[in-house]
């Protein structure tokens, strides 16, 4: 349900990559503080909420089981994926796709924020992951200072900056009242919990190698699932980057600006649009 309205590829892929699959183990443990964290902070009513953190200390996948979670004990939720790994990172793309996770929960029509600055209306929480990996300003601008009416709340994550820290981006951000959530490493029990029992006894060196990384724990635990030598963090900002660079040669469309242009298209159409037209507005020529 949480991905009804959600066409694009990349977000699928995002959630496979987050949550896993039976052939894709992805395991999520030592969080149960920030989750109740998230949990308060929407029970409050609190109209903003933010979660920041460094990169690679497990923002997505806490936030994208809070969302799931979230929808499966009844609320209304518009979860949408901000990643460059998963080309959902331009303004254009996040657009149309809150607006048509929004049409797909309530039926109505036109531009993201008209529809959640709309007043009464059932509440609402709409979940934005990765507002640091927007591609241009248009979209955090459009969420600047940003007015909700009762029963609307927004909860974003982003990584820190050197230059932003998570009171930077509440700042940016003009939210005023902005709870923070920011996260801390796994300790030892956490990363202990993660390992499958015949890696138990790894546990302490497995932490004293990554610190309690999640993202650092996941390529070492891979590394062991497949009788590899563990990976070398001395640098875990090139070992990271590494990665990043292998998964996004994998995962990146061949002509993902067109694709973009053309999804674009058909939301502010809002219906079936010839092939022949939809190549004129995307200024492809024929489709």
């Amino acid at each position: 349900m949480l991905l009804r309205g959600l066409a694009h590829p990349g977000v699928h892929a995002f959630v496979r990559e987050y949550l896993g699959d039976d052939d894709h183990r992805v395991p999520f443990v030592g969080r149960v503080g920030d989750l109740a964290a998230l949990d308060a902070s929407v029970a409050s009513g609190a109209p903003f909420t933010l979660v920041a953190a460094p990169a690679g200390r497990g923002k997505s996948a806490l936030v994208l089981r809070f969302a799931r979670d979230l929808e499966a004990r009844g609320h209304a939720v518009a979860w949408v994926p901000i990643s460059l790994r998963f080309g959902t990172h331009r303004s254009a793309t996040v657009e149309t796709l809150l607006a048509a996770r929004l049409r797909a929960l309530r039926g109505t029509w036109g531009h993201w924020r008209d529809q959640v600055s709309a007043a009464d209306q059932p509440p609402l929480v709409v979940v934005l992951d990765g507002l640091d990996e927007l591609q241009d300003t248009r979209f955090l601008e459009a969420l600047t200072d940003l007015e909700l009416p009762s029963g609307v709340q927004v909860l974003a994550a982003a990584r820190t900056l050197l230059d932003r820290d998570a009171a930077g981006w509440a700042a940016r951000l003009g939210w005023p009242g902005c709870r923070l959530v920011e996260l801390a490493p796994l300790g030892l029990a956490g990363v202990a919990a993660a390992l499958p029992p015949h890696h138990a006894a790894r546990a302490a060196g497995l932490m004293e190698r990554t610190g309690g990384d999640p993202l650092l724990l996941r390529l070492c635990m891979e590394s062991l699932d497949n009788d590899e030598p563990l990976p070398d963090v001395t640098d875990p900002a090139e070992l990271v980057g590494a990665w990043w660079s292998e998964q996004r040669a994998l995962l990146q469309a061949p002509d993902d600006g067109r694709a973009t242009r053309a999804l674009a298209a058909l939301g502010a159409a809002g219906g079936v649009v010839p092939w022949s037209v939809l190549g004129a507005v995307t200024g492809d020529g024929e489709a």
